[in-house]
């Protein structure tokens, strides 16, 4: 009797993505059968794929390759080919790598506009004329009556003013109807306008591009994000002629489009020679190196990748003040402000600074004065905030200039912090560059005598960073009469010394003597009740008008710490006796002070 095979059915599972799907077949005969029935639930698959499962007996997935292991309940996990996939045209990526790019720069270029940092000055239709050495308080109102007989269209007066104030830069444009005006406003050339001679110059477009270039960098500055739309790819252009203009950098940056283009104009309105390119990628930035060396007319380019702070510091001097070598003092952070006025806060202080993007860290100020000294994270910062030298903080012009952290803790009591690094390299370098050359006197004393340490009285006291350290200063002082003694030879030091025995023991002269044995009254006088944080400063302030040496000044001391008491030198007897009946009792801070003769 005949029997008909009994055609076995098999369940399994197909995953593709995130879609699984159950089979219940019979047994497919090949592969190609297998993938066709997948391809019955699965029909966006290609006609070639991948699949893998999962071993039983070794519990490790692996590329599904023979039906033999296809069993009941088996997942097969479906991966499309990467044969499958029809070849990309290479043109056609190009294409698309290239709209990429020309996108990236329409959004940067958007990006800037968005932050207001591009605005165009109008230029109005007429002939130009440049006002150079207005006062920095001049108003158009002024300028209208300086030139009263030339026809001055209409909105014809442009004032370049400092970053974040009312006060002029000195400079104006002016744009009149005819060539004839021009010629009328030249003869008050050296006219004035208040206390100001005025100089008049011929001006044209270039001027006005040149005010639209100082006022961006200034909002540029301002905004303190100097990474807002690139990645600091910033290259530097050094080497172009006074002519050179915006559109000749362009050309020669052909065919890269760069974001953004600064030229740095000097004091005389001309093109200093610099600029800066800002692209948006770094091929572009290599593309812009590679041109180094290349020409612009007949001047060869020298070209280098630049960072934020280089460009940002060329760019404060063009918007500020533009800085000479010997106004740089090399390690330091801190500035001396004179000419501050006396109700301005801290904040004022600041925001002074913040205009340029720096910010100072501490600042110090004095009771009485109108000086302050600022601190800075870096001496880079540090240069970027001198280029406010002359700037305004309400109607007042502030002066800048560098110093030491040494001269802030000698003038503010409170400041008082251990020298930096670069504060004794300068005394150290003082002391090699001397004429002398070196002697004995070049190595270190002892300030403990034989000890090889300090007392311990000494070595366990706390060290308070913002207190006065007496110690500290006597050592400075020690310090300055080595580098006197470097600076001269054994015989010269015999010799000084034998002129002070003798003028020891000579008679003194009728008039005026230093001492004074007998009780009589002398040019000394002493100080009483003086605060323990009183500093000379103070006590020249407090006898301001009247005539004394600021290098007689002196303050007792008992065990390292302030007595009260000091003593100072006047001019003559008369002189010691007036300050005595006008300032006996008067304050310094909240201590009054009893002034008497000096005994000695």
């Amino acid at each position: 009797m005949f029997q008909s095979p009994i055609n076995t059915m098999l369940t399994f599972f197909a995953q593709h993505g995130e879609s699984t799907k159950r089979f219940n077949v019979s047994k497919p005969e090949s592969m190609e059968e297998l993938r066709d029935l997948i391809r019955t639930k699965y029909s966006s698959l290609p006609q070639t794929f991948q699949m893998q499962c999962k071993d039983t007996e070794f519990d490790v997935i692996c590329d599904f390759e023979d039906l033999s292991q296809l069993e009941n309940g088996l997942k097969l996990t479906i991966i499309a080919s990467e044969e499958a996939n029809e070849p990309v045209d290479a043109e056609f990526v190009g294409d698309l790598q290239s709209k990429i790019q020309e996108l990236e720069q329409h959004n940067a270029q958007l990006r800037i506009q968005n932050e207001g940092q591009t605005s165009s000055i109008v230029i109005p239709d007429g002939h130009h004329i440049r006002l150079i050495g207005v006062p920095f308080d001049v108003s158009k109102d002024d300028i209208k009556r300086f030139l009263k007989e030339v026809k001055i269209v209409d909105d014809g007066i442009y004032i370049l003013r400092q970053l974040m104030s009312h006060a002029a830069k000195g400079e104006a444009l002016v744009t009149v109807e005819t060539p004839e005006d021009v010629d009328q406003a030249k003869l008050l050339h050296k006219e004035k306008i208040g206390q100001r001679w005025i100089e008049i110059r011929e001006a044209t477009e270039e001027d006005f591009t040149r005010y639209q270039v100082i006022n961006e960098a200034g909002r540029y500055l301002k905004s303190g994000n100097m990474q807002s739309f690139h990645d600091g790819y910033i290259a530097k252009l050094k080497g172009m002629e006074y002519g050179h203009k915006m559109n000749d950098i362009e050309a020669f940056l052909d065919p890269i489009v760069p974001l953004r283009i600064w030229i740095c104009y000097n004091r005389r309105a001309q093109n200093s020679g610099v600029a800066y390119v800002e692209v948006a990628t770094m091929k572009e930035l290599q593309d812009v190196v590679a041109k180094k060396k290349q020409y612009i007319g007949e001047r060869w380019i020298d070209i280098w990748q630049a960072d934020e702070t280089e460009m940002k510091f060329d760019l404060a001097q063009m918007v500020g003040a533009e800085l000479k070598p010997d106004q740089l003092v090399p390690g330091s952070k801190t500035l001396r402000m004179e000419g501050v006025p006396r109700q301005a806060s801290d904040q004022m202080l600041a925001n002074f600074f913040r205009v340029i993007g720096v910010m100072p860290i501490r600042i110090h100020r004095k009771n009485t004065g109108d000086s302050a000294y600022v601190e800075f994270v870096t001496e880079q910062d540090c240069k970027i905030a001198l280029t406010r030298n002359n700037a305004y903080i309400e109607n007042r012009y502030i002066s800048l200039r560098q110093v030491m952290s040494s001269e802030v803790s000698r003038a503010v009591p409170q400041a008082v912090a251990p020298l930096s690094y670069m504060d004794r390299e300068d005394i150290i370098g003082r002391r090699r560059e001397s004429p002398r050359g070196r002697d004995m006197f070049d190595e270190p004393r002892r300030a403990y005598g034989r000890h090889d340490s300090p007392p311990a009285s000494r070595r366990n006291r706390s060290y308070d960073p913002y207190s006065r350290d007496r110690t500290r200063e006597s050592q400075t002082i020690h310090n300055q009469l080595l580098n006197i003694r470097a600076r001269t030879s054994m015989r010269e030091r015999v010799t000084l010394q034998l002129q002070r025995l003798q003028r020891k023991f000579e008679k003194p002269k009728d008039g005026f003597r230093k001492k004074y044995r007998d009780g009589t009254p002398n040019p000394m006088v002493k100080m009483v009740g003086l605060p323990f944080q009183c500093t000379s400063t103070a006590v020249e302030d407090f006898f301001d008008g009247f005539k004394f040496d600021p290098e007689s000044i002196r303050f007792l001391e008992k065990n390292g710490r302030a007595t009260g008491t000091g003593r100072i030198e006047f001019d003559s007897t008369e002189e010691a006796e007036r300050a005595i009946e006008a300032k006996n009792n008067k304050y310094i801070g909240n201590r009054y002070i009893k002034l008497s003769w000096w005994s000695v």
